[in-house]
């Protein structure tokens, strides 16, 4: 959640970088730290496609989703996340989430 949280600060107000970063190290220190993180990613143009279909109230402008998207693919590379294909049917994600659970 914590890096979910930064990249959209980040995006939605540039300017204060600095700050942003941080609270950042603060944050990263007083959290607790997940035993599993997942990052449930779609391809783009799924992105997109329910971006109209949920008719976002606020959507992000062109440079800033595109920016988010290579973000969060960046995530996905960083192996610091189990990543699901959250363009699967709700089954299969939810049988990933399982398996992806220590102890399963």
């Amino acid at each position: 959640y914590l890096p979910d949280a930064m990249m959209d600060l980040e995006f939605r107000f540039p300017a204060l970088q600095g700050p942003l970063q941080h609270a950042a190290s603060v944050l990263s220190v007083a959290c607790p730290t997940p035993d599993v993180a997942f990052l449930l990613m779609l391809p783009r143009e799924e992105m997109l496609r329910r971006m109209v279909v949920k008719a976002e109230p606020f959507p992000d402008a062109p440079p800033i989703r595109d920016a988010r998207y290579t973000a969060y693919e960046r995530l996905a590379r960083s192996g610091s996340h189990t990543v699901i294909d959250g363009g699967a049917g709700i089954d299969e994600v939810h049988a990933q989430i399982l398996a992806g659970l220590p102890g399963s």
